[in-house]
């Protein structure tokens, strides 16, 4: 996201532009980490219903932050701002996917027990 928005501002990428965005991109994913991590919770307890409601209300507020957050800073409207913020998180979804698949592989699940 960081890097996105560094890009997205015409700016060269490196350490000193990246810092101020990356530290903001950090706060801004900490109620999302909460809230997947009490869904993986609430998950293994069997609750999935509820697990998905905190997911989903995680993802959504996480969206939308990031939403109004590219609107102001790139001074675009909001609904530009969250299709920004929606792209990039679908590239990072992407790049987290395939960097699993390369570490973890396919198809290998727990041995059964």
């Amino acid at each position: 996201m960081a890097y996105g928005f560094v890009r997205r501002q015409g700016l060269e990428v490196d350490a000193i532009t990246l810092r101020s965005p990356f530290y903001l991109q950090c706060f801004f994913s900490a109620p999302l980490v909460v809230s997947v991590a009490i869904a993986t919770t609430l998950h293994r307890a069997g609750n999935d219903v509820a697990a998905g409601v905190m997911a989903g209300v995680g993802g959504a507020w996480y969206l939308g932050v990031q939403g109004v957050w590219f609107g102001r800073r790139l001074a675009v409207d909001r609904s530009l701002g969250f299709a920004i913020a929606l792209g990039l998180f679908a590239v990072s979804l992407v790049i987290v996917a395939v960097v699993g698949v390369v570490i973890f592989g396919l198809g290998r699940g727990a041995a059964p027990g």
